[in-house]
């Protein structure tokens, strides 16, 4: 799926100032903002973490959230209309903008904690298509552009009948205290990576201090990751096939080692992004 991505200096700049990019958002009154752009941004602080949220509506579908501008949380007000399943049509999601790539050996206690609302707000509940997930990039070398593998971890899935069908015949890994099934497969695009997803066997609308390392650590030993790959982001949201109206983060926050901290956000992970299929 792509993240098109594209961050100036000049957006940095004015984040670090406590403003939003006056193109990305409208005022949506005290405390909030509504973002309706492609690509609109928004940046927020809540140390050690810099953090940017994003629309990422990169299938081209009218899509608008109500951001906060003083905590990483959104609700997607208003989502796609009702299609036919196909691919993937945006990631709404917050990222951490100051995270340092890293070496997966040397993860540490990265750990994540966010909380969601599940719950639609459309009326057509039972046509929305989502997926609520973690979304960390992989390359090879700490500079690489290019993706060798991405992991995401599942809270929880909704759609029509067929849609993602749990993997019965997929082993189930304990990972930091839950029960996951591992799925894998070859993603093909402008580049092929690996596609890594854990699942969670009992869907969750929140965890609380998640330990990444744990993850990492499964799926080296499943063989689909290498210890000296670099982990090039950090991301949480919803991936939207059709709907979507409803959903929400309500927080979102990342325990990160001094080593995983740049000491002002940097473009790395957009830039890196930015070929992405």
């Amino acid at each position: 799926m792509k993240r098109l991505t594209v961050l100036a200096l000049a957006a940095v700049a004015t984040a670090l100032a406590g403003l939003a990019a006056p193109a990305a958002a409208s005022a949506a009154g005290t405390g909030s903002i509504i973002a309706c752009q492609r690509y609109a941004q928004n940046f927020v602080t809540k140390a050690p973490g810099v953090y940017d949220i994003w629309t990422d509506a990169f299938g081209g579908n009218p899509e608008c959230l109500t951001e906060s501008v003083t905590a990483p949380a959104f609700t997607i007000s208003s989502g796609f209309a009702k299609t036919p399943l196909g691919s993937v049509q945006a990631y709404p999601h917050i990222s951490v903008s100051n995270f340092k790539p890293t070496e997966l050996s040397k993860v540490g206690g990265e750990a994540v904690t966010w909380s969601t609302t599940q719950r639609t707000t459309d009326g057509a509940a039972a046509d929305d298509a989502w997926a609520a997930d973690t979304d960390d990039w992989i390359s090879r070398t700490r500079t690489s552009t290019t993706p060798r593998a991405e992991l995401l971890i599942w809270l929880n899935r909704q759609g029509p009948p067929g849609f993602y069908p749990t993997p019965v015949h997929n082993r189930v890994y304990r990972v930091d205290g839950a029960k996951w099934y591992l799925v894998s497969w070859a993603a093909a695009g402008n580049r092929t990576w690996t596609y890594i997803q854990f699942r969670r066997v009992r869907p969750a609308a929140s965890v609380r201090a998640m330990a990444m390392a744990p993850f990492f650590q499964a799926a080296e030993k499943a063989g689909l990751l290498k210890p000296w790959w670099w982990q090039q982001t950090m991301e949480a949201g919803f991936e939207i096939w059709s709907g979507g109206q409803g959903l929400a983060v309500g927080n979102f926050s990342a325990s990160l080692s001094p080593a995983e901290i740049a000491p002002v956000p940097t473009a790395a992970a957009d830039r890196w992004n930015e070929s992405l299929p």
